[in-house]
């Protein structure tokens, strides 16, 4: 503004205009509770569970909106956790996963989760995190042997010479599966004697049998 010989007001304006972008930024913090036995087996097993939590806090400066967590591992896609996150706020959810036999066998559960928010530019903000789990399965077999009468051979009696067969059965009562069933018996003549190549999961029966001859 100012003022010209004949005293008249001039003036002039002027507009100028600075961008500042805002940063940003969430945190993902997840964590895994203990297997909890969820079947009543007292042991840890099929059917049991672990339940993760998620938390996000919203690191940046500008408001978040659409939070959400996918953990492939544990089957989570697009978990929900938040709407609209503050800057500073944490949106916290949590999912309950059931034990496999896959996962027992392993003994343990790696995996990363994804936390992905979109802030007001449009742009997608993200962050991972992951968690492991020990799992201790019970590992037991139960064995039950059981003879036939003596096979008569000759027809004159149980004698030299004639047999007994001997039947056994072979229980898997762990959590685990287990391989390599084998059987030791002096008597009959058996050393390692493989029942089977073939997993033995849990609750599941492998037979074998033997064959005495009376000397």
């Amino acid at each position: 503004r100012a003022e010209d010989p004949r005293h008249t007001v001039v003036t002039a304006t002027d507009v100028e205009s600075v961008t500042w972008s805002a940063p940003s930024g969430l945190s993902l913090t997840k964590t895994a509770g203990p297997v909890i036995d969820a079947n009543g087996s007292g042991r840890e097993g099929v059917g049991d569970t672990v339940t993760y939590t998620f938390a996000v806090r919203n690191t940046g400066a500008t408001t978040l909106t659409g939070v959400t967590v996918d953990d492939a591992r544990i089957g989570v896609t697009g978990l929900a956790c938040g709407a609209t996150v503050a800057p500073g706020a944490t949106a916290s959810c949590s999912v309950t996963y059931t034990l496999t036999q896959a996962d027992v066998d392993a003994g343990r559960i790696d995996n990363t989760a994804t936390a992905s928010a979109t802030d007001p530019r449009g742009d997608a903000v993200t962050d991972d995190d992951a968690a492991s789990v020990t799992i201790r399965p019970t590992t037991s077999v139960e064995l039950t042997k059981t003879a036939s009468a003596v096979t008569d051979l000759d027809g004159n009696g149980p004698d030299a010479g004639d047999t007994v067969e001997y039947a056994f059965s072979v229980r898997n009562t762990g959590s685990a599966t287990l391989t390599r069933v084998t059987v030791d018996d002096p008597l009959l003549g058996l050393d390692d004697e493989v029942c089977t190549t073939t997993p033995l999961g849990p609750f599941a029966v492998q037979p074998c049998a033997g064959s005495y001859e009376i000397g």
